[in-house]
């Protein structure tokens, strides 16, 4: 299929972060009609009612991810979800032959990701609060000691290097949790509502199946089923030579 009408949106896969095992998993598309873009694997597929596209574009600790984009062909208005896409997973060519999968998962659902990240703000800042107001009221504490204690006035510096390295701290989980947050807000396939015509894309992530050989990739449109196969090697790292 001509990618003429692929578009691939703007997506930072700055989460991408690789795996710390020695093995590592090669992914490679089974679909005869696939092409190139910019050096990755993409398959388009079309029926009356949509158009889809679906991209391999690397993989986390325990995810893979892809990047998905439909386009509405049909006359009608129906919403996306996370729920559309999901991942069937094979442990041997037998049971990919059989169409007997092993594991079945949706994808990552971008809003309860949302949700969580949300209130891991909320909780740190709760955090922060605390450790702030435990080390003012120990810093004074020892402020009121150390008028007629030398060693007291070593702990009032001690509170305030606590106090330092939890304001350090705190900036640098709130930075990570914020950039997280825009990732998944703007980079992720989210809900959306599809009228006739509108094209969508971004990211959607999959749980890892380590001990698959295939794994075939649906994306629901409408009534329609669009299905991607893919196979799986694992793959040594070579160790670096000291």
């Amino acid at each position: 299929m001509n990618l003429a009408r692929y578009f691939l949106f703007s997506a930072s896969l700055l989460l991408l972060a690789s795996s710390c095992s020695r093995t590592i998993l090669e992914i490679s598309t089974l679909e005869d009609d696939k092409e190139y873009y910019n050096g990755n694997e993409v398959v388009g597929k079309a029926d009356s009612s949509a158009l889809v596209f679906v991209e391999y574009v690397g993989q986390n600790s325990f995810e893979y991810v892809f990047y998905v984009q439909i386009e509405n062909l049909s006359d009608r208005t129906y919403l996306y979800t996370a729920d559309n896409n999901h991942l069937k997973t094979y442990h041997t060519k037998k049971a990919l032959d059989n169409n007997e999968h092993n594991n079945h998962t949706s994808a990552v659902d971008p809003e309860k990701k949302l949700e969580k990240i949300n209130s891991n703000i909320t909780a740190r800042n709760t955090n922060h609060a605390i450790s702030t107001g435990c080390n003012c009221l120990g810093g004074l504490f020892s402020a009121v000691s150390s008028i007629n204690s030398d060693e007291e006035e070593n702990d009032v510096i001690d509170w305030i290097e606590s106090q330092e390295a939890e304001n350090i701290d705190y900036e640098n989980d709130m930075n990570k949790l914020h950039y997280e947050r825009e990732f998944w807000k703007t980079e992720v396939l989210r809900r959306n509502t599809l009228h006739p015509g509108d094209v969508i894309g971004g990211l959607v992530f999959f749980n890892k199946d380590f001990y698959a050989r295939y794994f075939k990739v649906f994306i629901n449109v409408n009534s329609a089923k669009f299905k991607f196969l893919y196979q799986q090697k694992k793959v040594k790292r070579i160790a670096k030579a000291k």
